[in-house]
């Protein structure tokens, strides 16, 4: 699930944008920061992949300068002002998108959008870290993650991987067509032949549980991804 974390000094435009955010992606978390030492601090504990929309100039804190500290792979930066002069200097660092914040409600899918296949572009190969090993393997490969005790095995058509990373961890490091099923779960999208209510079949004829906590999560997830209704 993707994180929306906006860095605003202005509260009537923090609370605009963090609105308009939360009309459109009505499942996604979003956090909010009036200055960037704060957001800089709390960053490592918010799980990617993360979308941040940050504003170009801040009171005593300059937003370019705190974006080249916070580029990653798994963080895209959005940038927004209301100083068409100051665009000249978002070249400075990495970024994803520029917005006029006349034009936030125009420009914010298109710029969500391109974030988005921007960090799953990232996200299409994983490296495992086992005992013995390093994997580096496609993604797309994986066709669910299942937890028991204290490890991770990793399901592919042919392969089994082991690892000690958590399921959280784990899918905060896969595209957005893999979800949590289960607390014991996550399943490929790509992966299932057949959709029930309390259970998923993939193509191997693996049949996965859906839990009941997240039931509607799944089904939302399936149609949005198949763009065809799920049914019971």
């Amino acid at each position: 699930m993707y994180q929306f974390i906006i860095c605003e000094d202005d509260a009537t435009q923090r609370a605009h944008l963090q609105a308009l955010i939360k009309a459109r992606y009505v499942d996604c978390p979003v956090f909010c920061y009036e200055d960037v030492e704060k957001l800089l601090r709390e960053l490592p504990h918010i799980p990617a992949p993360r979308i941040i929309f940050m504003d170009i100039v801040l009171k005593d804190s300059s937003g370019i300068d705190a974006a080249s500290k916070i580029a990653s792979a798994d963080t895209a930066i959005i940038f927004i002002t209301a100083f068409l002069d100051k665009v000249r200097d978002i070249f400075e660092t990495s970024h994803t998108y520029f917005i006029h914040k006349p034009d936030l409600e125009l420009r914010l899918e298109p710029a969500v959008e391109k974030a988005m296949k921007q960090l799953n572009a990232h996200r299409s190969r994983i490296v495992l870290q086992m005992r013995d090993r390093r994997v580096i393997m496609a993604t797309a490969a994986i066709m669910c993650i299942e937890r028991t005790q204290r490890t991770s095995e990793i399901r592919c058509l042919r392969e089994r991987y082991h690892v000690s990373d958590d399921l959280d961890h784990l899918l905060a490091r896969l595209p957005d067509h893999f979800v949590r099923c289960h607390r014991s779960y996550v399943v490929n999208l790509d992966a299932i032949k057949v959709y029930r209510r309390n259970e998923l079949i993939l193509s191997d004829d693996t049949l996965v549980p859906i839990g009941r906590s997240y039931s509607e999560h799944v089904r939302k997830c399936f149609q949005a991804h198949s763009d065809e209704p799920a049914h019971a």
